[in-house]
């Protein structure tokens, strides 16, 4: 049994109960739903999800990041929050599970790779926090993640780390040239030192659809249209598909959030 961990931005809140109950009729979890957001909501009566302010899990000011700092904020919200049970499932609010997945194989997690890809920010990244490289031809990124708090905890430990001190420490390092993908720096590490703990296995990815857009008020999906994927990706070969809300910063917007040295 484990709990759900859904980190829930406003440009994805009418998303969130499709994302639910989705999760409900594939995943067998036996735990609670924690849906994490950065703003009030209206009362819900689901009698498996609990409802958490960002900020009553993480303290920390997001405009220290010089770089995306919801995004990275999110992140670090998604590997230090301690709501859930030890063992967690996060997935993304804008990804949905197609069919059943199921995410322990005997007494071994399953941690699902995605397409083989090189984004070299997150490998410079995670080398100078961990001092770990790219380690595996496929990414660990599949808009899911099933961590355990021990190893977290382990890994901070190995690398001198508080939670506190990784947080400074990842906002210092972060530019838009080198920047976090927690998904690569856990799993790396769990590919790299816990074979015993996990297996890795390919997660069959359904296609990205996306909303790009340069003013965040058009990057909402509507009603219409979310219900119109799902009916298309049901006759889809697919364990997930996401509906990405991507707000397209231009070049001299990224420039003026780097670090001036």
């Amino acid at each position: 049994m484990f709990d759900i961990f859904i980190p829930c931005a406003q440009k994805d809140y009418n998303k969130l109960p499709y994302v639910m109950d989705a999760i409900r009729r594939n995943v067998n979890f036996g735990g609670v739903i924690h849906v994490s957001i950065p703003f009030e909501v209206e009362k819900w009566t689901y009698n498996d999800v609990v409802f958490h302010r960002d900020m009553d899990i993480l303290k920390v000011d997001k405009k220290l990041w010089p770089f995306r700092p919801s995004w990275m904020y999110q992140q670090c919200l998604k590997i230090f929050q301690e709501v859930t049970s030890d063992i967690y499932l996060v997935v993304d609010c804008d990804t949905l599970f197609n069919r059943p997945v199921q995410f322990f194989d005997g007494d071994k997690m399953i941690w699902y790779t995605g397409w083989a890809q090189f984004n070299k920010p997150y490998f410079d990244f995670q080398k100078k926090m961990i001092d770990i490289g790219k380690v595996c031809p496929d990414s660990f990124i599949s808009d899911t993640g099933f961590y355990d708090r021990n190893i977290i905890c382990e890994i901070l430990k190995k690398n001198n780390y508080s939670t506190a001190s990784f947080i400074e420490r990842a906002q210092f390092l972060t530019t838009p040239t080198c920047y976090m993908c927690e998904q690569d720096l856990y799993a790396s590490y769990c590919y790299k030192h816990h074979n015993d703990r996990y297996i890795f296995k390919p997660l069959k990815m359904g296609g990205i659809s996306a909303k790009l857009q340069s003013d965040e008020k058009l990057m909402n999906w509507t009603k219409g249209e979310i219900e119109a994927q799902i009916a298309k990706m049901k006759g889809v070969d697919c364990d997930t598909f996401s509906m990405h809300s991507w707000y397209n910063e231009s070049p001299e917007q990224l420039k003026a959030k780097e670090r001036i040295a």
